[in-house]
């Protein structure tokens, strides 16, 4: 899969009446919401997976989802939660089937030049705009639960709001603060005082 930037947008409906034109039948209202969300579908999942072929895999086999299942989304939901819900499932399944030694080769082919220049203490140098800090991130929150994962990409990297976030992954509110805590308690660890702002 690659991402299409050439499309022309032919539609400016809103995503609800764009998805309630594809419960009907119409692909053309369905390649504008995979222009408009392929971008967007694609970071998050990237976030979730820390490779960029899982991510591409995900992102499709979530769009293939969504046309398949459409008719399951309510007009009364967030079309968009609906499609981000979808997505960071995908991402997760996903990561699963991953090999864990490719993984782990992945890891070690993410190790530029200059991290390794940087010496034994590359680490305590890097800061919260350097690739290397990004780098280390991504391979952090490999280490934490899924839901944490999901929560922590969605507020920090999305910018969502937590009646967002609770809206996509379908729980309440309290539950999404409780996963974002824990997530930034654990990833303080690692990375100290870098990561005061993380709320």
């Amino acid at each position: 899969m690659t991402l299409d930037d050439t499309h022309t947008p032919y539609s400016d409906r809103a995503d609800e009446a764009l998805a309630m034109a594809c419960q009907s039948g119409d692909s053309n209202a369905f390649e504008e919401i995979v222009y408009r969300y392929q971008h967007l579908m694609y970071r998050v999942a990237f976030r979730m997976t820390s490779n960029q072929e899982d991510a591409m895999d995900a992102t499709q086999d979530a769009l293939v989802k969504a046309w398949q299942n459409i008719q399951k989304w309510k007009p009364t939901h967030s079309f968009r939660s609906w499609l981000l819900r979808l997505t960071a499932n995908q991402a997760v399944d996903q990561a699963r089937k991953s090999n864990r030694k490719r993984q782990k080769e992945v890891a070690v082919d993410s190790w530029t030049p200059e991290m390794e220049a940087a010496g034994s203490d590359a680490e305590s140098k890097v800061t919260p705009d350097s690739a290397q800090f990004e780098q280390r991130l991504n391979l952090a929150l490999q280490r934490v639960s899924d839901m944490q994962r999901k929560v922590f990409i969605m507020r920090h990297f999305e910018q969502l709001s937590l009646k967002e976030i609770s809206d996509v992954l379908e729980c309440t509110t309290g539950s999404v603060k409780v996963h974002l805590h824990r997530a930034v308690k654990k990833l303080r660890k690692e990375f100290g005082p870098e990561t005061q702002d993380w709320r």
